[in-house]
């Protein structure tokens, strides 16, 4: 599955946030096939769902109302599937948010830069979260007075939030080796998924794999579901 680097640019590069409104997925009826990252913090927010969201190995078919999270440097894509979707995009950059404190910066951002910890990338049920985010692009659209700070304060309040209760892991160094090599052995079933979306296979012969319990567990562990349910949502 390719890869490709997304060199985000900002019109003020002394305030790094980008708002893109009322975005919409390009229609196609083909599988996800091209990942793109970056080392900037994305959120987007659904107003209207009908889009399969892919963030590393993970995906998502999201409802109205569902924020998705992209860590720094995932590797992450979109596909419209149904209906009208429409979402808001927020782009941040880590300088805007990594000139706190020293202890902040070094307990939080930096194990986050550095791939060390992940949030969760769905966010359904979680209404401070909503409120924030909605707080926000508010601030960002109207612009008042020293809305600068108002919106560096509420990215702060955002990843307070997310630290608090939507941390879904944090790995030491070792742990990030192992699960990169464990993505590069998966990686040709998953390109095998997307040139035959429509056809039934068997992944573990198909990509070398003579044990295909093995394969399976190691499968689950990087996607997060079992082979036989690749065709499904997370």
């Amino acid at each position: 599955m390719e890869k490709r680097y997304d060199a985000i640019s900002f019109s003020d590069g002394g305030f790094p946030i980008k708002i893109l409104r009322d975005m919409q997925p390009v229609y196609t009826n083909k599988d996800i096939s091209v990942n793109t990252w970056h080392e900037q913090f994305e959120l987007l927010y659904f107003v209207h769902g009908g889009v399969d969201v892919e963030c590393g190995f993970r995906r998502f078919r999201t409802e109205d109302g569902d924020i998705i999270i992209v860590n720094p440097c995932e590797a992450h894509a979109l596909c419209y599937r149904s209906g009208t979707p429409r979402y808001h995009c927020i782009m941040i950059d880590p300088a805007l948010y990594s000139s706190g404190a020293d202890l902040i910066v070094k307990k939080y951002i930096e194990p986050m830069s550095k791939r060390r910890l992940h949030f969760n990338n769905l966010i359904r049920d979680n209404k401070r979260v909503k409120s924030i985010v909605e707080e926000l692009l508010a601030e960002c659209s109207e612009k008042h007075s020293a809305y600068e700070i108002a919106v560096q304060g509420y990215i702060m309040l955002l990843l307070s939030e997310l630290f608090r209760n939507e941390l879904r892991a944090v790995y030491s160094e070792d742990e990030i080796i192992r699960l990169r090599r464990g993505y590069e052995q998966i990686a040709p079933a998953l390109r095998l998924i997307s040139e035959n979306y429509k056809h039934e296979l068997t992944l573990a012969s198909a990509v070398g794999f003579s044990d295909s319990n093995y394969f399976s567990r190691r499968y689950k562990e990087i996607r997060g579901c079992a082979p036989s349910k690749t065709r499904q949502v997370n």
